[in-house]
């Protein structure tokens, strides 16, 4: 498989594999709250900003 991969194509891909499922999954969640039990399962998924933003409304979040 020499040469590369066209631009376009990959632009494609990343959307249509990445950059879509994450904005319907945003536009699911109204709040960040509503994202507490998917945090919980994979902390490693929350930024600084987020755990700071759960931390004032009063979720904890576990360490990664």
């Amino acid at each position: 498989m020499g040469g590369r991969f066209p631009e376009d194509a990959f632009l494609e891909q990343l959307t249509d594999v990445i950059i879509n499922p994450v904005a319907d999954f945003m536009d699911r969640t109204p709040s960040v709250v509503d994202l507490v039990p998917l945090l919980s399962a994979k902390p490693q998924f929350a930024f600084v900003p987020v755990r700071e933003e759960l931390s004032r409304r009063g979720y904890e979040l576990p360490q990664r």
